[in-house]
């Protein structure tokens, strides 16, 4: 049902899932933060994450088997989510002791409610488009994994499809440094996984991803 966590099954094929914090001043971009202040830092986040959204649901608009799932941290911030970003929406609490089993946990939620392909975004990088999101989905007709580099060694999108789920895929990944995205590398080959990556964006957590992205000219992504 719109506005709570779904209890019942999908009759769509890609489920597009975005990791979203709850809009609260000082637990919001707080290395951004620690520059700008956290009422800037605040509105930033809103900003990127409204790029996100306006990507995701022009992707959903064109898509014939796709749909938009909101997964949100902490747990018990759902009013404040959909009084934010509305009640016609769908929301799933994020559970799990660190990001990794959070996204794993995500992802298995929505293959167990049907979806053969899943895709899971964050809102740190406004350059991203609903061209992005199709490529990823299309990506993964053929594929089991497919990634989105962010320039910090990092990713921005992950991706896997449903006959190769791998929740391991995020296990002893060191999150937050330069090497989450060699370290996920490293799993798909362990565990002999397809993979294809798309384009290498700009993922804002500093001020000088912030000003690169200023210096570079670059837009929201839509």
């Amino acid at each position: 049902m719109p506005g709570r966590e779904w209890i019942i099954r999908s009759e769509k094929n890609n489920s597009l899932i975005v990791f979203l914090r709850a809009p609260e001043p000082g637990r919001v971009k707080t290395r951004l933060a620690g520059d700008v202040g956290d009422k800037r830092a605040l509105t930033l986040y809103k900003s990127f994450a409204a790029a996100t959204l306006a990507a995701a649901d022009r992707w959903c608009d064109t898509s014939r088997s796709g749909e938009v799932l909101l997964s949100y941290y902490p747990e018990n911030k759902l009013e404040l989510m959909q009084d934010w970003l509305g009640r016609e929406r769908f929301y799933l609490a994020q559970s799990g002791a660190d990001l990794g089993r959070r996204m794993s946990n995500a992802m298995a939620s929505a293959f167990d409610r049907g979806a053969e392909r899943v895709v899971l975004v964050g809102t740190d990088v406004p350059q991203i488009s609903s061209r992005h999101l199709e490529q990823a989905f299309e990506i993964l007709h053929k594929k089991d994994v497919v990634l989105g580099p962010s320039l910090d060694g990092g990713y921005w999108l992950i991706g896997m499809n449903r006959k190769r789920f791998v929740p391991d895929i995020f296990s002893n990944v060191n999150w937050g440094s330069s090497a989450v995205f060699s370290e996920t590398i490293g799993r798909c080959r362990e565990y002999r996984l397809t993979r294809t990556d798309i384009e290498v964006l700009l993922d804002i957590d500093t001020l000088s991803d912030l000003e690169m992205f200023k210096r570079l000219g670059l837009k929201t992504g839509q």
